[in-house]
């Protein structure tokens, strides 16, 4: 009965994962990305361009470079594993969501058009984050500032 239980959970964190990274690939305009597939398929186990696994979890998300469009939508705060995101020079658009993982120590958006105000970062765990090259507006929370490598 317990492999059971533990076999259930396992699925539905897997099933939450793979909604998550859809959700991404939706929001960023369902780019033409090597691997990616719309609503299907196993970023881990299919080895998905840009993605990074330990087993079945989303560690990192690195696409930069890859001329992405769209927005980074409102549910990057399911990625319970990642610790890395590098969206770096693309065209992506709109503002940073307020559900980021609590896990993320290094983020890179740099070079985007990503709008609105980087308050929303201050109670993440950054040692890395580089934002230059965007049209955010307002103050930078003093905690961001105090990150050793932010730009």
């Amino acid at each position: 009965m317990w492999r059971k239980g533990v076999a259930k959970r396992n699925h539905l964190v897997l099933m939450t994962i793979f909604y998550a990274i859809n959700n991404l690939y939706t929001a960023l305009g369902s780019p033409s990305v090597p691997g990616w597939i719309p609503n299907a398929g196993d970023p881990c186990a299919d080895g998905w361009q840009g993605v990074q696994c330990v087993g079945p979890n989303i560690t990192a998300i690195i696409l930069n470079d890859a001329d992405l469009g769209g927005e980074l939508g409102e549910n990057l705060g399911i990625f319970t594993s990642i610790i890395m995101i590098d969206l770096s020079n693309n065209r992506i658009s709109g503002s940073i969501p307020e559900n980021l993982p609590i896990t993320l120590r290094e983020l890179n958006i740099q070079n985007n058009q990503l709008s609105g105000t980087l308050d929303v970062l201050q109670y993440l765990p950054l040692n890395y984050l580089n934002v230059e090259n965007n049209l955010f507006s307002g103050f930078v929370p003093t905690k961001l500032a105090s990150i050793p490598n932010f730009r």
